[in-house]
């Protein structure tokens, strides 16, 4: 499937409603309109090995997206594949209230943990990932507005370099075994900086933002294996997890796939590589991988 932050109107689900996708994922969305960051948002190093993005969450708010979501999912629908929204908040009240209003009209709410291209006056806003306790309300929130609806929950974290915060996030999740059906993992790696010439890459933020892109297979594809592999299973069934891991990050051709599924992930998620070279690229990377199965 497509990742979160390249597809926020109709015309673009339409598109992806056309390629080999299974879900068509919209959003980040907010509860009000946000124009974005400014001057450059999008940063792709020379030789292409990474990316820099500081988009800033742009889109038109919930209230619009309460008008346009019913054509999103209509089209999805009518093309055999699900409407997964991406929803960001900056409260658990936020979160919970967004999910309330997107779970009439999506297959799947992916709950944004991670975005950390988000600036204001008193500087960088606080990930939700980072914050174990700011997570379990988020969740438990989320979870009690959508319980008894028709709709799984995902939840989409960052990148963890440290291993005890990693291992409390996995403690947390089990938790909300019944709840959230996914984890996400991962976003954008934050604070990455680069120099474009003699200024600063990405505008916004001094400059700091998320990095993506082939550089990022390898923390990616780590954090895929150790979630995958705690994450709780089924009784009896150790093939088939009680909650899936959705594997994003790194993914630019067919072998990539294949280290993904080695480690037992089976959804994945493709960013940068779909918005630098449009739509085509999921039939690409499924016509490579079957080369080499």
């Amino acid at each position: 499937m497509n990742a979160a932050g390249w597809c926020k109107d109709v015309a673009t689900v339409r598109k992806l409603s056309r390629t080999p996708v299974v879900e068509i994922t919209v959003g980040s969305i907010t509860k009000e309109t946000r124009p974005g960051n400014e001057g450059s948002v999008f940063w792709q190093s020379p030789d292409g090995t990474y990316a820099l993005n500081s988009l800033g969450l742009p889109n038109p708010g919930i209230e619009k997206y309460r008008e346009i979501l019913p054509e999103m999912q209509a089209i999805a629908n009518d093309a055999g594949k699900a409407l997964r929204v991406s929803i960001a908040g900056f409260s658990p009240v936020e979160y919970a209230e967004l999910a309330h209003a997107v779970a009439p009209h999506a297959d799947v709410i992916e709950i944004n943990l991670g975005c950390p291209n988000v600036w204001g006056e008193g500087g960088q806003k606080p990930i939700a990932s980072f914050d174990v306790s700011l997570m379990r309300e988020i969740l438990d929130g989320v979870g009690k507005v959508t319980s008894g609806i028709d709709v799984d929950v995902a939840a989409k974290v960052s990148p963890y370099s440290d291993p005890g915060l990693l291992a409390k996030v996995i403690d947390l999740l089990k938790m909300f075994e019944f709840s959230v059906s996914e984890v996400v993992t991962s976003n954008t790696f934050p604070n990455a900086f680069a120099w474009d010439g003699e200024k600063t890459a990405i505008t916004a933020g001094g400059g700091f933002a998320g990095m993506s892109g082939r550089a990022m297979k390898g923390i990616a594809l780590g954090q895929a294996q150790r979630f995958r592999s705690e994450l709780p299973f089924i009784a009896g069934e150790d093939d088939l997890p009680a909650m899936e891991t959705v594997g994003v990050g790194g993914i630019t051709c067919g072998r990539d796939i294949l280290d993904y599924m080695r480690c037992g992930i089976t959804s994945l998620q493709v960013g940068t590589h779909y918005f630098v070279h449009g739509e085509k690229v999921f039939s690409e990377l499924l016509a490579e991988c079957a080369e080499l199965v």
